[in-house]
């Protein structure tokens, strides 16, 4: 029995080299039966016997070759402070402190007044 294993496992073995071996990467070329068809904000991932298109980071899937940028602003998926605003960017967002704040647009602290210069007493 173990010799009838050992022979099965090794033409399982020799079956899937060849397939490894005559895989064709599709991401190497665009389009075609042989190329991918992987859209703008995607990366072809090459799989055996055929490839994916993952969506880029800050965006998402709309179908098997498409992704939308995402509105991490409008979503409410940021962390901007509650005293900044937040601007939408390809992929991303920033975060700006408001008028009145300082700070990194994360962390925004209240500005403080200027002094007041001295006083000049008239002699």
């Amino acid at each position: 029995m173990h010799f009838k294993w050992t022979i099965c496992a090794n033409i399982h073995s020799v079956l899937l080299l060849v397939v490894l071996l005559s895989d064709v990467d599709e991401c190497l070329s665009l389009g075609g039966l042989n190329g991918h068809h992987c859209h703008s904000n995607t990366r072809c991932v090459n799989t055996v016997g055929s490839y994916l298109c993952e969506c880029l980071p800050g965006y998402r899937r709309v179908d098997k070759f498409n992704c939308a940028e995402v509105d991490e602003c409008a979503a409410g998926l940021h962390r901007c402070s509650p005293h900044a605003d937040c601007i939408n960017t390809a992929g991303s967002y920033r975060c700006r402190c408001r008028h009145g704040y300082q700070g990194d647009g994360y962390t925004c602290q209240r500005e403080l007044p200027a002094p007041a210069p001295p006083r000049r007493d008239a002699p």
